[in-house]
């Protein structure tokens, strides 16, 4: 169990240090706004030009034992996240018998830098990316692949994200309580009981519980039989954003994570283990995977503008009344926005997400028993969406524990899983929508409007009643969709101008 600390970060001042256990970050700031506020003057300064051969190095143990504020933890993350990665970090492999890099645009180490997709073309730090920053996740032939039978993906702006994954941990505790409710009255009654698996008003089927204490889970929706929701990836296959960072890193970098070695082999020495065959071991620590993580949670969230204008006003009612929202959900309700990690030491970092002071700007605002209404428009499910939707392959699940079970760190759950059917995605949360085309799930849609008119599968019917609106309707709903902007504030461009960073973007 983790020990008990508590201290805060600021902008200016490092954390009061003590003790052992949790350290919370920072108090309820409860506002919002849509310009930047002057809270961390140069807390994101603009990268370095000089190429260097090594880092500083980050252990968990100095985050664990308060020697980073907050703001010097993002801002660490920050600049591995922008940071060129080069030979001597472990950039590349050598593996199939070839020399490190070994860098191949499709199937091996493709980029350099997050920044490399995340922000090309439109100068956010990891934005998202156009087509010429698609990779392929799933490949036909490892050897010699091709696009058409591969399965390829945009890069999505991580703007947010927190969000998701906070919900996505709320509404898994929530199905596996009515699974194990279900077990337990099973066991004592005797008898088969059959629960609806309901959370945050999201049907995601049913279970049948038997005595002997086994589950059916054939009625389950959208959703992976262990009851796990993974919000990230277009099919949802991973659950956090520390698991898809580690992974991503592996994949289009070479940049192996202790904790990634881990969980390929625990019998292994992580720090020692050289298994890409680079010439360099202990590439990425736990700490330093944390830094990057904790910068991404703490970007601005997606925001609304121009909510009072008519035509937005029209196109978000013309939502509801042609069926969009049946899976675009305009708002979920979060009971705890507070993002957590406990590390290997059993030391918890939590950073509350409202507070502006700490963060800046582009925050929720809490409703009056502490929860928020994240805007995501999504419904964290899976669906399937047509034709138009359909990939050449089937995608494996991550079947990584996530932190939020127990502080879960480098662990597998322990059952198997079946591969996520080519024909089903996750709703894409419209937040953010109108900066992140081109649009669909490869960026194969130039317009957000050829996207809604690719919708089929369960989404036929909605499609069909935004076909048959009246131009001026349509425009309306465009409007709308316009309306939903990644947030300009922050930390948005390079620039070497520490105060154009405290503006809006234009």
């Amino acid at each position: 169990m983790a020990s008990q600390r508590k201290h805060r970060g600021s902008c200016v001042n490092r954390a009061a240090r003590g003790g052992t256990g949790v350290r919370h970050i920072g108090v309820c700031a409860l506002a919002l706004t849509t310009v930047a506020i002057a809270g961390c003057p140069g807390l994101f300064p603009p990268p370095d030009t000089t190429v260097e051969p090594t880092r500083a190095r980050l252990t968990q143990k100095s985050i664990d034992d308060g020697d980073l504020s907050i703001s010097e933890l993002i801002y660490a993350g920050r600049n591995l996240a922008i940071r060129n990665w080069g030979l001597a970090d472990g950039f590349g492999n050598a593996l199939n018998d070839r020399s490190a890099p070994n860098i191949n645009r499709l199937t091996l180490v493709d980029s350099t830098s997050c920044q490399s997709c995340h922000g090309a073309g439109n100068g956010l730090l990891l934005g998202w990316g156009n087509n010429a920053a698609n990779v392929l996740v799933n490949l036909d032939n490892p050897n010699n692949p091709t696009i058409d039978g591969s399965n390829e993906r945009s890069t999505p702006a991580v703007h947010g994200l927190v969000l998701l994954e906070l919900l996505a941990k709320e509404i898994s505790l929530a199905l596996q309580g009515i699974r194990d409710a279900a077990i337990a009255e099973a066991q004592s009654s005797g008898q088969a009981v059959t629960r609806m698996l309901t959370a945050k008003g999201i049907n995601y089927g049913q279970i049948t519980a038997n005595p002997n204490g086994s589950v059916d889970t054939s009625g389950v929706e959208g959703i992976d039989r262990d009851l796990r929701v993974r919000p990230f990836h277009a099919k949802g296959h991973e659950a956090t954003i520390r698991i898809f960072t580690r992974g991503a890193l592996n994949r289009h970098h070479g940049i192996q994570s202790t904790e990634l070695l881990r969980i390929m082999d625990a019998s292994r020495n992580a720090e020692t283990w050289d298994q890409d065959e680079d010439g360099v071991v202990f590439e990425l620590s736990e700490g330093e995977l944390t830094a990057m993580t904790v910068f991404q949670v703490c970007l601005p969230v997606p925001q609304e503008v121009d909510q009072d204008r008519a035509r937005v006003m029209r196109g978000r009612d013309l939502m509801d009344t042609i069926g969009c929202t049946e899976c675009h959900i305009s708002a979920l309700r979060l009971s705890d926005p507070t993002w957590s990690y406990t590390s290997s030491r059993g030391v918890t970092t939590s950073i509350d997400l409202l507070d502006v002071e700490l963060l800046g700007a582009g925050r929720l605002v809490a409703e009056a028993d502490g929860s928020v209404m994240v805007p995501l428009w999504g419904d964290l499910k899976r669906h399937d969406l047509g034709e138009e939707a359909h990939e050449p392959l089937d995608q494996p699940v991550d079947l990584s524990k996530p932190n939020y079970e127990d502080g879960a760190v480098a662990e597998l759950i322990d059952e198997s899983l079946p591969a996520i059917a080519k024909e089903m995605m996750m709703t894409t949360e419209l937040w953010g929508g109108r900066d992140t085309g081109p649009w669909w799930h490869d960026g194969s849609s130039p317009t957000i409007e050829d996207a809604i008119l690719r919708h089929g599968g369960d989404s036929q019917a909605s499609r069909d009643a935004y076909a048959a609106l009246t131009d001026d309707e349509k425009s309306d709903v465009l409007a709308f969709l316009n309306s939903l902007v990644v947030a300009p504030v922050g930390e948005v461009l390079f620039t070497s101008d520490p105060a154009a960073n405290q503006k809006p973007r234009e």
